[in-house]
């Protein structure tokens, strides 16, 4: 849009141009000894002064300081946001405003409450999965915001899950953080652990062969069988694992059936895996009668876990389907959702524009920088007003703020010359 149409709208809003106007047509008609006798000319140009001296400071000068302060304060934040990254992190410079450019984007898109929470939480990302490119960087945090929003759950755990996903199971940043989404709207936080949870045991079910799909899927079997918490279904995926490798195992495997026998001869050589093992065991636990040989093998292998009441969540973990086979994009799809109420997108605007008055701010940052060092030396201050275009822009900015008071003034000084030349 052409830019003269802006400020002339602008302008028309303030009705400065209809009083302007009107100082115009009164200063055809005055005079210096008018003015000094006071005519009507000289009164009427006092008035129009006066009129257009208020339009000016209401259309130009209040919005223009209103503008740099708003600039002013936005720069300020986002300087120290980056100062805060840089800290936190020990980047270089340029490091940490490459990051700080991230979090502000994600800030103006309508994530987090605040630009330093989320700045907090793209901290904790990166500190806890490493140097991701720009992208994932964005889509893990905005994500852990959402979840922290929606769901209430911690940023700090949401980021140890997904990086578990990650080290545990080989995904990538953007199908771990899609799966932990995907398992957190599934209820699988029901208990507020599923974070530390994956951190604590994922990689062990990632080295006996699941996949993290699957892992879930028994997780969320476990859940829907009566599991009172989370860690209650990993503790005895735990201890199954580690009844592979105690003699446990060993001296039950008897009694099962002969073709899971060689198989768990298999896995002690390498040529099964423990999902395989698991499998078949649990598999064939499920079709056992009721009773107590069924509850006897199971508190044997398992301990306590194995005990009566725990077998319903046990044998429901034979077999499951697996159901998080295809989440991609469940991770945006939720920020989507989240960002799209009518509180969402009034927020993105807001910071947006925020965003869009910033490199306004820093000219003045510069500037008052420079003034706060005019006690020390006046030579400084005058190199750094001089500087580039931006401060030409200000200074023009400056006498515009100026105008209106000036007018008022002139008005003012209009009316009282007749009586200093009287006196």
């Amino acid at each position: 849009m052409d830019g003269s149409v802006v400020i002339k709208a602008v302008l028309d809003t303030a009705n400065i141009p209809k009083q302007v106007g009107k100082l115009n047509s009164s200063l055809k008609e005055v005079t210096w000894e008018g003015i000094k006798e006071g005519d009507a000319a000289a009164q009427k140009l006092s008035g129009s002064l006066k009129s257009a001296g208020t339009a000016c400071t209401v259309g130009l000068t209040a919005p223009i300081v209103a503008a740099g302060t708003a600039a002013f304060g936005t720069a300020s934040s986002y300087e120290q946001a980056t100062a805060r990254i840089q800290s936190a992190l020990g980047l270089t410079a340029e490091e940490a405003e490459r990051l700080g450019d991230v979090g502000e984007a994600i800030y103006e898109d309508g994530f987090g409450e605040s630009l330093d929470l989320v700045d907090d939480a793209l901290v904790k990302v990166r500190q806890s999965i490493g140097d991701l490119d720009d992208a994932d960087l964005s889509y893990i945090t905005q994500s852990v915001l959402t979840l922290s929003d929606t769901l209430d759950m911690d940023v700090g755990e949401s980021v140890r899950g997904v990086n578990a996903l990650m080290d545990g199971f080989g995904l990538s940043a953007t199908d771990a953080m899609d799966l932990f989404v995907a398992g957190a709207q599934d209820g699988l936080n029901y208990t507020d652990e599923l974070g530390d949870n994956l951190a604590e045991y994922g990689p062990r079910f990632a080295q006996m062969g699941f996949s993290a799909q699957e892992y879930f899927s028994i997780l969320k079997a476990g859940t829907e069988s009566g599991a009172y918490n989370l860690d209650k279904v990993n503790d005895f995926l735990n201890e199954f694992q580690t009844s592979l490798v105690d003699g446990r195992m060993d001296e039950s495997i008897g009694r099962f059936s002969e073709s899971t026998q060689q198989l768990f001869e298999a896995w002690k050589t390498g040529g099964a895996t423990g999902q395989q093992v698991f499998e078949a065991v649990l598999g064939e636990l499920a079709k056992m009668p009721d009773g107590f040989d069924k509850a006897n093998l199971a508190s044997t292998l398992w301990s306590s876990l194995g005990e009566d009441n725990a077998l319903g969540m046990i044998t429901s973990l034979a077999g499951v389907e697996n159901k998080y086979g295809d989440v991609a994009g469940a991770a945006q799809e939720a920020a989507d959702s989240a960002s799209d109420s009518f509180a969402g997108k009034a927020a993105s605007a807001m910071r947006e524009l925020q965003g869009a008055i910033e490199p306004l701010g820093q000219p003045l940052l510069n500037i008052a920088t420079n003034v706060a060092g005019v006690v020390k030396s006046f030579g400084e201050w005058f190199d750094g007003i001089g500087e580039g275009g931006q401060m030409a822009v200000l200074a023009i900015a400056g006498i515009l703020a100026a105008i209106g008071p000036v007018l008022s003034v002139a008005g003012n000084l209009v009316g009282v010359i007749p009586a200093i030349t009287a006196a």
